[in-house]
């Protein structure tokens, strides 16, 4: 299989850092609660264990975006049978 439009796949580098970011806006988000809140309060602010389903709407959108920009790049495939016509 070859690609017509194989520069398409650079914006699979777009795809990965996006969901890089992702994962450090979350790393980051309890130090940011902790500066500041009361240290009391902080146990009912912030959760000790995020849940998993606030993650599916991401996950969700970069496989989409992914899959958008695998499917963009046009790939072709030559058909072996003859006198079809198609390549």
């Amino acid at each position: 299989m070859t690609f017509q439009a194989p520069l398409w796949l650079l914006a699979l580098l777009l795809v990965v850092a996006l969901v890089a970011v992702y994962v450090v806006l979350q790393l980051r988000r309890k130090a940011y609660a902790a500066r500041f809140t009361n240290v009391a309060l902080l146990g009912s602010l912030v959760p000790k264990r995020p849940g998993w389903k606030r993650h599916v709407a991401f996950g969700i959108v970069a496989v989409g975006l992914a899959t958008l920009v695998v499917s963009s790049r046009c790939p072709a495939r030559r058909c072996g049978c003859r006198g079809s016509g198609r390549r």
